[in-house]
């Protein structure tokens, strides 16, 4: 707290020494400062800039619609920077309102769909009113995921079916998609495809023949078949595998090749035609072979007395007589029936062997390799580097002719060994042919201009430039008033500091030292030189001047 009251004191004192236009100046000095500061604070705030929602790309249409927000609410400082929006960050809730003010929503999947169900789910919406409400959030889903592609700045999707009257009653589906890429490039065959695919793979029934796609940007349809009824050229078997067989080896080669600076690849590739190759090969044996044996066995044995008595008057007769106790053959009865079946089947025996090969391989692959001239340059430099002192060696023609055909027989073996081989005794190297092409100059860019750079500069750092310059201007005017503050000496101390310049030693530094004695020693010699010493002295301290010859003149008298 002393300290506080101690500086306060010093500050009013300071003040109270200053004359009338010091204290303005300084007063205007402190608001200049006051300003400054909340100037800096202000920049330093409203410098920092973020992107809306998570640094997110928008489409064209997006960024449109965006923009006119912000004009309807007043704002002007975001600006578009690669498909995103960049707004300060100090104002950002400002620019957020705008766009809710503005109903703005973002494109996200199924946004479309989930708003149909939700309008179609009152009970006073018929069924055709529902399908028809589903059948456009559909729509409007599909044209998004496709303008989500690459290269796509804006899609739209339609979708019709029609059915067909007879015993069958069949739906025949359309689709119509229309793509407007983005930098004036055109649809590629596989883009097509893809987002054939794509619809077709969304809609159930849909098949990817009766999908139409249109280049807004080339005015080119692409028909999912000919006229003809038969699949376009880009949609062939043959074509798609050759496509695919000739990017693979492309890559492959430039990847061998990356370390040759400017080296152009490309392959041709011949498939076999055949889209199913099936051999079934049958061997069949002289020795047969058992295949189904079938036996059977069925018996049958009966044993039993005759129905009835025995015949004659014997068992009718008296009973007093003598009864017999052996059984005749008539009171016996016996039967037995056996049956044996045995059956085999006999066939030949056979070899039945299936074999099925992959469609569409490669038969043969050529590859065309053109490399720069200037790479045999580098070599032979590279070879015969530059004695330090001397001028660097120009190569012969004969020197870079040897190099490049060493380069290019190097480069026709290693690449034989990436391609399919051949039959043996057929020479492999007409399969790669590496040729040469000189190299264009290219034009050095223009320098730019330094005036143009300094204004560009100028432009992006303009606050900066400007804080600089007002903390130059606050230190001088500083500077002027605390030199306008020092109180003017008197005519005592004038003298005593003229005859004792030890006295101010502790002020001023001992060049101001060295100076006063040589001053003291002129007048006290005094001379021819008095008075260019006195000249000298009313220049530089005026005051002290005045006291000293005051201080004389009232000697004198």
């Amino acid at each position: 707290m002393d300290f506080i009251n101690k500086a306060y004191g010093q500050v009013v004192d300071v003040f109270q020494s200053l004359t009338l236009g010091a204290r303005i100046t300084s007063a205007l000095l402190l608001a200049i400062v006051v300003i400054s500061l909340a100037f800096l604070f202000r920049v330093q705030v409203s410098s920092g800039d973020e992107y809306l929602f998570g640094n997110r790309e928008f489409s064209n249409s997006e960024l449109a619609a965006m923009e006119s927000a912000f004009a309807a609410g007043g704002l002007n400082e975001s600006e578009i920077k690669g498909y995103r929006m960049q707004v300060p960050r100090s104002q950002k809730n400002l620019y957020l309102q705008a766009l809710n003010d503005a109903n703005f929503q973002l494109e996200q999947h199924g946004g479309f769909e989930n708003s149909a169900i939700v309008d179609s789910s009152s009970p006073f919406v018929t069924d055709k009113q529902r399908e028809f409400k589903n059948k456009a959030a559909r729509e409007k889903e599909l044209a998004l995921i496709v303008k989500r592609m690459r290269d796509i700045d804006n899609a739209t999707v339609q979708i019709d079916e029609q059915r067909k009257s007879g015993l069958r009653s069949e739906v025949e589906k359309t689709a119509l998609v229309a793509v407007q890429t983005t930098g004036g490039r055109a649809l590629e065959g596989e883009r097509v495809r893809a987002i054939r695919e794509t619809i077709a793979g969304a809609v159930a029934g849909l098949d990817s023949k009766n999908i139409t796609v249109t280049d807004m940007q080339t005015g080119l349809a692409y028909r999912g078949m000919s006229a003809d009824g038969m699949p376009l050229a880009s949609d062939s078997p043959y074509a798609t595998h050759k496509n695919q067989y000739e990017n693979v080896w492309k890559e492959k080669i430039l990847r061998h090749l990356s370390a040759i600076p400017g080296v152009n690849v490309e392959v041709n590739v011949e498939l076999n035609p055949q889209l199913r190759n099936e051999e079934i090969s049958r061997k069949i044996d002289g020795k047969p072979v058992s295949v189904a044996i079938k036996e059977s066995t069925k018996g049958e044995t009966t044993k039993g007395a005759a129905r009835g008595g025995r015949p004659g008057a014997v068992p009718n007769g008296v009973s007093n007589t003598a009864a017999s106790l052996v059984e005749t053959e008539s009171q016996r009865s016996e039967s037995e029936l056996t049956e044996n079946n045995s059956e085999q089947r006999l066939l030949p025996s056979t070899d039945h062997i299936v074999r099925t090969t992959a469609p569409l391989t490669p038969e043969r692959v050529t590859a065309s390799i053109d490399v720069p001239q200037s790479y045999f340059h580098k070599i032979w430099m590279r070879d015969n580097p530059p004695v330090e002192g001397e001028e660097p060696k120009t190569p012969q023609p004969t020197d870079l002719k040897k190099i490049e055909e060493g380069v290019i027989k190097k480069i026709e073996e290693s690449i034989v060994n990436l391609l399919p081989s051949v039959p043996p005794g057929v020479d492999p190297y007409p399969q790669v042919v590496v040729t040469t092409y000189p190299d264009m100059p290219i034009a050095a860019p223009p320098a730019e201009d330094m005036v143009a750079q300094a204004t560009t500069w100028l432009g992006g750092n303009w606050r900066t430039v400007g804080m600089i310059l007002f903390g130059l201007f606050g230190l001088m005017m500083l500077r002027s008033m605390v030199r306008s503050a020092a109180p003017e000496p008197s005519e005592e101390e004038a003298a005593a500091r003229l005859s004792d310049p030890a006295a101010e030693g502790d002020e001023d530094d001992d060049e101001e030292k060295e100076e006063t004695n040589e001053l003291k020693r002129r007048f006290e010699q005094g001379g021819p030189n008095l008075r260019s010493d006195l000249t000298q002295l009313v220049t530089d301290d005026p005051d002290a001047a005045a006291a000293v010859l005051s201080k004389w003149i009232g000697d004198a008298a």
